[in-house]
């Protein structure tokens, strides 16, 4: 059922048999391939060799970030499910768990935790403030977005730094000093360290790949 695009899945059972849990499994499974395709646009970008048109690309890798439409026939069934959802969160394909941003509940939400994401209540509360509070609120958030922004830039060079180092032989891995940002070279097979890059492998030789990197891989989390 995740890997089609198109067409629909009926689930059906009588009570007891484990509906809930398969559609909250469902829900899960949908919400992290969605993810997965955010991830593998952000990688594409950052490992990329052109930077032509980057802001271009990143508006499209943003538009993938999962957006999941869920309807019920009553508002208790939307309510027990987003109360599984706020309690147990997701888990990806390594069984770490994360918390789904973004929700928004549309309808009346009675009980439980569906009233912190209540659309209604969301817009009340923005009402209520003063014209002084929410340009002070803008203020913030533009200034977290410059930080933001030149955190993201920073990340990249780094990537690409330790991209550009690629391939390196087996057993060697790269990565960025904290002091001064220098590149370190670690052979772990002979115990040693270098600021001298090692020569690339022969054609055909093993040679050690960006995404083994620890420091490239922490930093394409960072971005994602």
């Amino acid at each position: 059922a995740c890997d089609r695009d198109e067409g629909f899945t009926l689930v059906w059972g009588p009570p007891g048999t484990g509906k809930s849990s398969t559609l909250l499994a469902l829900i899960n499974a949908l919400h992290l391939r969605e993810y997965e395709r955010l991830h593998r646009a952000i990688e594409e970008i950052v490992l990329g060799d052109s930077s032509e048109g980057t802001g271009r690309r990143w508006n499209a890798a943003i538009r993938r970030a999962p957006r999941l439409l869920v309807t019920a026939s009553s508002n208790a069934a939307i309510d027990s499910l987003m109360d599984r959802v706020t309690e147990r969160g997701f888990q990806d394909r390594h069984g770490n768990m994360y918390d789904p941003w973004g929700m928004i509940r549309v309808g009346t939400a009675h009980k439980g935790a569906c009233r912190e994401f209540d659309l209604d209540a969301r817009v009340k509360a923005l009402l209520s403030k003063s014209g002084k509070e929410v340009e002070d609120r803008l203020r913030e958030i533009q200034g977290a977005q410059r930080a933001l922004q030149e955190q993201v830039s920073r990340l990249q060079d780094e990537v690409r730094r330790l991209r550009n180092t690629m391939p390196l032989p087996l057993g060697w891995e790269v990565r960025i000093a904290a002091q001064g940002g220098k590149l370190e070279f670690h052979d772990h097979i002979n115990k040693r360290a270098t600021w001298r890059q090692p020569p690339h492998p022969t054609p055909g030789a093993p040679r050690a790949h960006l995404l083994k990197m620890p420091h490239a891989v922490e930093r394409l989390g960072a971005l994602i």
